[in-house]
């Protein structure tokens, strides 16, 4: 009977001792996948750079890792239940075992001789064989009819695994919904050494500026998402060529639906310029060199005034005053290679000047060869800088009061970013007025 008792006992303990194992490696899995979850999921979120956060995430989830393990794997691991401990257990859960279970289970050790030397058995020689007898018949009658279904912790440990399933399940769900994600957030928290950077979901593309301009225009950048999913926030990033004693400056672009802008007035200094916005932080650097702007070295106006009139041509330098009717010649040159001339008239539609042969002097060409005057300096059949004739139809006439201004670029795109504004004042030729007195 006694080695029946101890068999049993043996036996529950070995359940007890896997249950709990198995509900500490539940805990601890669920523990450590969600600790990664959430640490993974921070980093995906804030895309951290620095390596100080990197390494805080790492050991925080090291630290839950190594607390896990000692606060379940470690005892579970380590428990040795003795066979009397266990039968005290079995007393309070089943009434009917209280104060017999224990002593037969100690009795029987002794009887079957498991400490195995006999000074232990004489040391319990005192012992009365009636009383291990009477024990050890009453444990045999309980477990006559089997042993009992002892209320092991089933519970506890199928939720601590259902747990640890459901986080294997998340994150399979997570790994295979972005794979790339998932093995960029595991090789980061596993490795804060790894140099490996975040996949970009944020890809700004700068759609138009200009690569030269002339010093003291405006200038304006117009930047644009791949995706179309432009982020909130857009910054644009200006260091100085030459001047790299000077800090860099930043400034918020302005959105404009799917697009951002930003516009820098009375530029003097060439400059390199990057913008940034979402993830895509480390932008490339763009240079716009800023040039003197082409000036005008020579500009007159001839003024031819209406046939009836019988007056001579006169010239001007800028502004105008004359009849109503009047035709315009403007000519001029300018101190580099242009590409364009023009003229815009308050009131009127611009109109282009023809470029000479030389590139530089340009001249109102008559009605007839407006085609002429547009085509590129340097073009077979451009307009002679010599002015046109006096008796030339021209697109220029004066009609009305106003202002006019003169734009000029060059063959390097720069133009005069603020041309002067000329007064036009238009007089009305009334017919004459007698008085009598």
């Amino acid at each position: 009977m006694s080695e029946r008792l101890l068999r049993e006992i043996e036996i529950l303990r070995g359940r007890l001792r896997r249950v709990a194992i198995l509900r500490a490696g539940g805990w601890t899995l669920f523990v450590v996948i969600l600790a990664g979850l959430v640490l993974g999921s921070a980093d995906y979120l804030f895309r951290f750079r620095e390596g100080g956060m990197r390494f805080l995430l790492t050991g925080v989830w090291l630290a839950v890792a190594i607390e896990s393990v000692r606060r379940w794997v470690v005892p579970a691991l380590a428990s040795s239940l003795q066979p009397v401990a266990l039968a005290i257990w079995a007393e309070r859960v089943f009434p009917a075992f209280r104060g017999k279970l224990a002593a037969a289970v100690e009795f029987a050790g002794l009887v079957s001789g498991d400490s195995g030397d006999a000074a232990e058995r004489a040391d319990t020689g005192a012992e009365s064989a009636a009383l291990r007898s009477a024990a050890l018949r009453e444990a045999e009658l309980l477990m006559r009819s089997g042993p009992p279904p002892w209320p092991l912790p089933w519970r506890e440990m199928w939720s601590a695994l259902g747990l640890a399933a459901a986080a294997l399940v998340v994150l399979g769900a997570l790994a295979w919904a972005n794979p790339v994600a998932a093995g960029t957030a595991a090789a980061r928290l596993l490795n804060p050494f790894l140099d490996l950077p975040w996949p970009q979901r944020t890809h700004l593309e700068v759609e138009s500026y200009p690569d030269r301009i002339a010093k003291g225009s405006t200038f304006e950048v117009v930047v644009k998402e791949a995706s179309g999913r432009l982020p909130e926030d857009v910054t644009i990033d200006y260091r100085w060529i030459g001047r790299e004693t000077l800090p860099e400056e930043s400034y918020p672009m302005e959105r404009l639906g799917s697009t951002a802008r930003h516009r820098r007035e009375n530029v003097s200094h060439s400059f390199d310029f990057r913008v940034r916005g979402g993830d895509d932080v480390d932008g490339e650097w763009h240079r716009v060199m800023v040039v003197e702007a082409p000036r005008i070295i020579h500009w007159t106006l001839r003024l031819v005034p209406p046939d009836y009139t019988g007056w001579p041509v006169e010239n001007s330098d800028g502004a105008i005053k004359a009849l109503v009717g009047t035709r315009v010649l403007p000519e001029g040159r300018a101190d580099r290679t242009l590409r364009r001339a023009r003229i815009e008239v308050s009131g009127s539609e611009p109109f282009d000047l023809a470029i000479g042969r030389d590139g530089k002097s340009f001249a109102l060409a008559p009605e007839k060869q407006d085609d002429v005057s547009r085509r590129p300096a340097g073009s077979g059949g451009a307009h002679p800088p010599e002015p046109a004739a006096e008796g030339a139809s021209s697109p220029w006439v004066v009609r009305e009061s106003g202002s006019y201004r003169l734009f000029v670029e060059a063959t390097d795109g720069t133009t005069n970013p603020e041309p002067p504004r000329w007064e036009i004042r238009a007089v009305v030729d009334e017919p004459p007025t007698a008085w009598v007195e």
